[in-house]
């Protein structure tokens, strides 16, 4: 009997591996969603957004409120089953929730049939994808307006919109971690976003597979440019772990090239038509909060003041989580989320601020 080739057994061996270690992680990391309802929104180009809904015990007359993740994630961003939830937490305080998966993220994954799987950028988050998931919690509350939470880009679709013909159907929009100027990042930061396009293989970068490979391993093992994404001194590293593991979503070649000439021109616009984003922030008229942390990396503090300063609504403000503020840590990226004290610290803020404005 001939021997059995070592080089394509070796291939066997290692497929074997790589298997059993998404089929033993995934049912290590499993979740079950405490959404009430799971909806969809119909956007105009036919692609389908699954929106989680959480409906408070008693309805009232407050307008309810999207979350909306950031780039290269999903839904679980803001509505991860546990202490880290934000929807869970707004819910328990009395409002109607709605966590949207954008297009090519999370079970919005699917697209219509001729529309090309990868074939998403910012410009489709903010021109069919935010006005089909203010459609669908305006019609499912019963309410004229609703208020738009987003994490990083997600506040950046949020600013977007209060700029445009939707407008009038927004509250007020909270952004949190959301950069809209560049020269503040670290230079490495635009070379690695260009750098990124060309890692697209087949249209995307494939996070949500290269993460989950090493997603057991964070905080045990160093990895390069860690403190990029978040301070990983203000997250407990069992909460890191989980959050790798359900939170990161693919990223289209289109949304990174979109991205990296913003890095590279100091801008952000529009392509379809060509509008100046940063421009237009002077007309926004509905209340905005920025919030963020004094060491966040992607949305620096310098450049969230550069942009409360552009804002044209009279009712704005900035909240920067950190130890001058008297918080038990300094704030990066994606603790604003999911760090320790964030629940106490920043969650009972953004809260507060809805209440405010109802």
């Amino acid at each position: 009997m001939p021997a059995f080739p070592l080089p394509i057994l070796a291939i066997l061996v290692v497929i074997a591996a790589v298997a059993a270690h998404f089929v033993f992680w995934g049912w290590v990391y499993r979740i079950r969603s405490d959404a009430d309802a799971l909806l969809w929104a119909e956007c105009a180009d036919g692609w389908r957004l699954a929106v989680a809904h959480f409906k408070p015990a008693s309805a009232d007359a407050r307008p309810p409120v999207i979350l909306c993740h950031g780039l290269g994630a999903n839904r679980w961003n803001m509505c991860l089953p546990g202490t880290h939830s934000l929807a869970g937490f707004l819910k328990r305080h009395g409002y109607e929730v709605f966590a949207v998966d954008l297009r090519g993220c999370g079970d919005s994954a699917r697209p219509p049939r001729g529309k090309g799987r990868n074939d998403w950028d910012f410009d489709d988050h903010v021109l069919l994808d935010a006005p089909a998931v203010l459609d669908l919690a305006l019609r499912t509350s019963g309410k004229p307006r609703a208020h738009w939470v987003g994490h990083s880009m997600g506040g950046m679709i949020g600013l977007a919109v209060a700029e445009g013909a939707k407008q009038g159907e927004l509250a007020g929009v909270a952004a949190l971690g959301s950069p809209l100027h560049w020269n503040f990042h670290r230079r490495i930061l635009g070379r690695l976003v260009a750098y990124s396009v060309h890692l697209a293989w087949l249209g995307r970068v494939h996070n949500r597979v290269m993460v989950r490979l090493v997603a057991p391993y964070l905080g045990y093992v160093p990895f390069p440019l860690n403190d990029v994404a978040l301070n990983p001194r203000n997250i407990d590293g069992a909460t890191y772990r989980r959050v790798a593991y359900h939170v990161l979503a693919d990223s289209s070649r289109a949304m990174l090239r979109e991205f990296a000439s913003w890095f590279a021109r100091d801008a952000w616009d529009l392509a379809r038509p060509p509008t100046d984003l940063r421009a237009g922030l002077s007309r926004i008229a509905c209340p905005v909060l920025l919030m963020g942390g004094t060491l966040d990396l992607l949305a620096p503090p310098q450049a969230l003041e550069r942009a409360l300063a552009e804002l044209g609504a009279p009712d704005k403000a900035l909240l920067l989580f950190g130890k001058t503020r008297g918080d038990a840590q300094d704030y990066g990226h994606g603790d604003l989320i999911f760090g320790r004290r964030a629940p106490e610290e920043i969650f009972p803020e953004l809260e507060r601020w809805l209440r405010a404005h109802p």
